[in-house]
C-alpha cells in the first residue's frame, strides 16, 4: 500500500477480561496476578473443602487449578498479540472496516459472556457425565468445589473459544482484500502480512499448550462412568476439541488466504509479463545512434526491466499462505 494513503483508525478491542481504560491496558504483573491468583484461590478452596487432603494430589485437582490459570494467561497473551495485529489488518483490508465490524458485532462483551457461560455449563455437564471421582464426593462442599473448578476452567476456555471464532471470522472476511493490497516487494516474504501469519501460529501454540494440560488431566483422573457410551464419546470430543481449535485457527484462515494470494500472484505475474514485453518493444524503436538522449532513455528502460524482474522473482518466492514456508531463493 502506498505510504501516502490515509491510514484509517485502528479499532479498539476492549474485552471485559482485558480492558483498556483511558488508553491504558492492564500491566503484565496485573494480568499475571489475576490469572495466577484465580488458580491459587481455587486450589486453596479445593484443599480446604476436602476431608482427605491426599485426594487433592491423587485426583489432580492441582492440575485443574493450573488449567484455570493457564487458560486465562493464554487469553491475555493472545489478546496482546491480536491488538498488535490490528494495525496490519486495517492496513490490508482496503478501507472495508471488516475488522471493526467483527469487533463491534462479534467480539463484544455480551457475546463473550454468553459463549463463556455456555461453554462452562457444557464443560461441567461433560465432567458430570464422565463421573466425578469418588474421593471428591467426601463432602458436599468438596463436590461443589470440584464442579466450581470445572465451571471456572470452562468459562476461561469459553472466552478463548469465542476469540478463536472471532479471529477466524476476521481472516475469512478479510482475505478477499489481499488481491488489492499485497506488496510482493515487501522484505517479509509474505506480501507484508508476515505478522498476521505468525500470529495465527502463535495462537495455535497457545491453544495446544492448554490442550495438553486438559488431555493430561482427563487421562489422569479416575472417572467413574467411562463404561457409558455417552461418557466415552464426550471424553473423546472434549479431548480433541482444543487440538481441533488449534488446527482450525491456522487451517481455515490459511486456506482462505491461499486462494486470494494465488489469484493475486497469477494476475500480477501477467501484468508484469505484459509490462516487460512493452519495455522490450520500446528498445526496438531506437536505432544504433549514440545520441545522449537515447542513451538516457535506454538506461531508464533497463532500470524498469530490472525492477520488473526483481518483482517477478519476489512474487515467485512469496508465501502463498500460513500453511507453507517461504520459498528458497
Amino acid at each position: 500500500m502506498s505510504s501516502t494513503d490515509e491510514q484509517p483508525p485502528i479499532p479498539v478491542y476492549n474485552p471485559f477480561f482485558d480492558p483498556v481504560r483511558n488508553g491504558e491496558m492492564l500491566s503484565w504483573p496485573a494480568r499475571t496476578g489475576i490469572a495466577v491468583g484465580l488458580g491459587v484461590a481455587y486450589s486453596l478452596l479445593q484443599v480446604v473443602s476436602l476431608p482427605d487432603k491426599g485426594a487433592y494430589l491423587s485426583q489432580y485437582c492441582w492440575v485443574l487449578s493450573i488449567i484455570i490459570a493457564t487458560s486465562l494467561m493464554a487469553l491475555y497473551v493472545a489478546t496482546f498479540v491480536f491488538r498488535r495485529s490490528l494495525q496490519v489488518l486495517v492496513e490490508f483490508e482496503a478501507n472495508s472496516k471488516i475488522t471493526e465490524q467483527v469487533i463491534e458485532g462479534t467480539l463484544t462483551n455480551r457475546s463473550f459472556t454468553i459463549a463463556a457461560l455456555g461453554f462452562a455449563t457444557a464443560t461441567t455437564f461433560v465432567a458430570h457425565t464422565l463421573g466425578v471421582p469418588a474421593e471428591l464426593h467426601a463432602s458436599p462442599l468438596s463436590l461443589v468445589m470440584v464442579y466450581l473448578g470445572y465451571f471456572m476452567g470452562g468459562f476461561c476456555s469459553g472466552l478463548g473459544l469465542w476469540a478463536i471464532i472471532g479471529v477466524i471470522t476476521i481472516y475469512v472476511r478479510f482475505a478477499p482484500n489481499l488481491q488489492y493490497t499485497l506488496d510482493p516487494l515487501n522484505s517479509d516474504g509474505s506480501g507484508g502480512i508476515r505478522l498476521l501469519i505468525e500470529s495465527l501460529w502463535f495462537f495455535a501454540l497457545l491453544i495446544a499448550v492448554v490442550g495438553l494440560l486438559i488431555a493430561g488431566y482427563m487421562f489422569s483422573v479416575d472417572w467413574t462412568n467411562l463404561q457409558s457410551e455417552l461418557a466415552r464419546a464426550l471424553f473423546l470430543i472434549w479431548l480433541a476439541l482444543p487440538f481441533t481449535c488449534a488446527i482450525s485457527i491456522v487451517l481455515i484462515p490459511g486456506l482462505a488466504v491461499r486462494r486470494q494470494v494465488d489469484q493475486f500472484k497469477i494476475r500480477r505475474m501477467e501484468e508484469l509479463k505484459r509490462e516487460r514485453a512493452s519495455v522490450y518493444a520500446s528498445f526496438k524503436e531506437f536505432d544504433a545512434s549514440g545520441d545522449d538522449e537515447i542513451i538516457h532513455v535506454k538506461r531508464d528502460l533497463n532500470e524498469r526491466l530490472r525492477k520488473i524482474q526483481l518483482e517477478m522473482e519476489q512474487l515467485e518466492q512469496m508465501r502463498n499462505s500460513p500453511l507453507e514456508g517461504r520459498k528458497p531463493r
